[in-house]
């Protein structure tokens, strides 16, 4: 009995029209021969095999083609067009050969390349260095190849959103996973997909750097884009910076809610669009809280020891006089119209919180409304997209990467509240931080460009709750009395500028901070 020959690429063959083929890319596929010339053309049955998958060889050969007959040809579309863009896995390995060849300024000769593919299968199959001689003979103009790259790209992004389209169709039928994180992930990998489909490696040389950066300061005139909205911080901060986590840690107590909201205010009455998650606060006691800082006077009367300003406490409990009330409508009113909003829904991953700002600055573009920054109330509180199986130091590590991505793919900075470890309480009279009192401290450390602490003595002058005498009572609150409006940011970290601490001023029941000199 005579065996079936099994066809290997290369075998050819004739077809009743008087044509050929030859057996390539898994299929038999049509040829157009002229004296000495032979080249693999998409087919019907090719287009069959791909069920629905965008490709086109014929231009993936063409772009080949023009930069294996012009080198130079490589860096009018390195910026356009990369490996993984092909959709015939020879023809990946062989730009990244030419690629190579070209940026190290040396020849793309066939001969050259075939040290370098004389071990791999399809080299052999395919022809080894008559198809690449092949190729160069077809070649379109050099010229050409930008508008190759682009169609080659093209394609390949269209496969990646056919590709996703199914995973995410699958995930949504089997109904296993919550349908907003779906949604968060897929807005993410489409993201992505947008910068990975088109450049690949935008290299710039060093004095463009440098000129990029002299015109970018320059431009700013000394304003800084997203600040504390406090005089002193920002002077040693230099304001924070797009595309980068900074951390505000601290002990309950200390005011780091209180300094949220700050920066919020701050960055949004600057008109810059602010997103505010509060995984911790409700709405009302931060709306009420926010009203109680906007309505807030440094030099209102005090009487009797008792400030006039409306605090936080009174408002929740509806005690304020008719007055009191029209000063939190007049605050509201103020507020309206900047470029604010807030989001209270407990429980969070990273994912949906940036698909949530994404979307926000996208609205806020359009209406030509700078982005500002994200503000994130609390670390602890953020649900961690990956189960870490009870390692709560792998959760946190996950989620401070996970911020700091975010922060670089937004292109804005991110300020995260976060608590500090116990032992903090356990020291004498000089509680202040160090990185070490962070939680998880190596992975918040190494991710945050800025890591600032905050301090409130008073906070540690409470009455105790057992017995005190008249005198430790008198000792107290004289210490009280002199620290009673007493802020300390220490900026532990900060990798664009100084270190150090500022004391500011702050009046926790009305919810307010200032600078520490009365305007």
């Amino acid at each position: 009995m005579t065996q079936a020959h099994t066809p290997q690429t290369g075998d050819r063959r004739s077809t009743p029209d008087g044509g050929a083929q030859v057996y390539g890319f898994g299929k038999w596929n049509d040829v157009h021969t002229e004296p000495g010339r032979t080249i693999l053309r998409q087919t019907a049955e090719r287009e069959d095999e791909l069920a629905g998958q965008p490709c086109n060889i014929e231009a993936e050969q063409a772009l080949l083609g023009a930069l294996l007959m012009d080198p130079e040809a490589v860096f009018t579309v390195d910026g356009s067009i990369k490996a993984a863009h092909f959709f015939e896995p020879f023809h990946r390995r062989l730009y990244e050969a030419v690629r190579d060849q070209a940026l190290k300024g040396r020849p793309t000769d066939p001969a050259l390349l075939a040290d370098r593919f004389r071990s791999d299968p399809a080299w052999a199959d395919l022809g080894g260095t008559e198809y690449l001689g092949l190729l160069i003979d077809r070649a379109p103009p050099s010229a050409n190849a930008p508008e190759y790259a682009r169609t080659v790209a093209g394609l390949f992004t269209r496969r990646e959103l056919i590709r996703l389209g199914k995973e995410f169709a699958h995930a949504a039928l089997v109904g296993e996973a919550d349908a907003e994180d779906l949604l968060a992930d897929a807005e993410r990998e489409l993201g992505e997909l947008a910068v990975s489909g088109g450049a690949q490696e935008e290299w710039i040389d060093g004095a463009s750097v440098i000129a990029q950066a002299i015109e970018s300061a320059r431009s700013r005139k000394g304003v800084m884009d997203c600040v504390t909205g406090v005089a002193e911080v920002d002077e040693m901060l230099g304001g924070f910076n797009a595309g980068e986590l900074a951390i505000i840690a601290g002990r309950p107590g200390m005011a780091k809610s209180v300094a949220a909201s700050q920066i919020a205010k701050a960055n949004a009455a600057k008109g810059r669009g602010t997103v505010f998650f509060s995984l911790e606060m409700g709405a009302e006691p931060l709306g009420l809280r926010l009203a109680c800082d906007l309505a807030y006077d440094r030099q209102a009367p005090v009487y009797a020891g008792v400030s006039t300003n409306i605090t936080f406490d009174h408002a929740r409990k509806g005690k304020l006089s008719v007055e009191e009330w029209r000063r939190l409508d007049r605050a509201r009113e103020d507020i309206d119209g900047w470029p604010l909003l807030f989001d209270t829904k407990p429980g969070q991953t990273v994912a949906r919180m940036e698909q949530k700002a994404r979307r926000a600055f996208a609205r806020w573009k359009r209406q030509g409304i700078e982005p500002g920054c994200i503000i994130v109330d609390h670390m602890g509180l953020i649900r961690p997209d990956k189960d870490r199986q009870g390692s709560k130091y792998a959760e946190t590590a996950d989620i401070s990467h996970a911020l700091a991505a975010m922060a670089k793919r937004l292109g804005v900075p991110v300020i995260c509240l976060c608590q500090l470890n116990r032992q903090v309480e356990g020291r004498g009279e000089d509680k202040r931080p160090t990185l070490s009192d962070l939680r998880q401290a190596g992975e918040i450390e190494e991710d945050a460009r800025v890591v600032i602490f905050l301090l409130r003595p008073a906070y540690y002058l409470r009455p105790p709750e057992g017995h005190e005498d008249a005198a430790a009572r008198a000792e107290r609150e004289s210490k009280l009395e002199r620290c009673r409006y007493q802020l300390f940011w220490i900026v532990a970290k900060n990798n664009n500028g100084l270190t150090g601490q500022v004391e500011t001023f702050v009046d926790v029941g009305c919810a307010a901070i200032r600078s520490r000199e009365a305007a």
